[in-house]
């Protein structure tokens, strides 16, 4: 090998190692699909859609002695459920969540298309008391 295609080829070889290591942090910081996800997209679209949230409750209801119940609780208009749930008064009563589920256009989750839904617009809760009377509220969180 000649020494101009020696030098050449040395040259190369650097300006190949330079680069590396000139961009090696770049490209090592992009990491796997979970690190985008949890670490750059994820707080973005957190920030962005979960900025206009809101908990909606339920008046309070009386659910009675080995009494069944259906609640619903809906979002104010232009808004979506996100998430829902029920809470008791007494911290010790014995009741049975049948049902706790977004509340949809074709009224609960066995009637819906999977993943061709409209936003949910409330939750629903069925409940049933195994004990005494209970007083309680079901919970919706909004989104806009």
């Amino acid at each position: 090998m000649t020494r101009g295609r020696m030098r050449t080829l040395a040259t190369f070889l650097a300006g190949v190692t330079i680069g590396w290591l000139t961009f090696q942090p770049a490209v090592g910081h992009i990491g796997t699909v979970g690190h985008l996800w949890r670490e750059h997209i994820r707080p973005k679209a957190d920030a962005r859609y979960l900025q206009n949230t809101k908990v909606d409750v339920s008046a309070p209801f009386t659910l009675g002695a080995l009494g069944d119940d259906t609640v619903t609780e809906l979002c104010p208009a232009g808004w979506q459920a996100l998430g829902g749930g029920v809470d008791f008064e007494a911290a010790d009563a014995d009741v049975q969540v049948i049902s706790s589920a977004p509340l949809l256009a074709s009224g609960n989750l066995f009637a819906a298309d999977q993943g061709r839904n409209p936003a949910a617009t409330g939750w629903r809760v069925t409940l049933h008391n195994n004990g005494l009377a209970v007083d309680g509220v079901v919970g919706v969180i909004c989104a806009r």
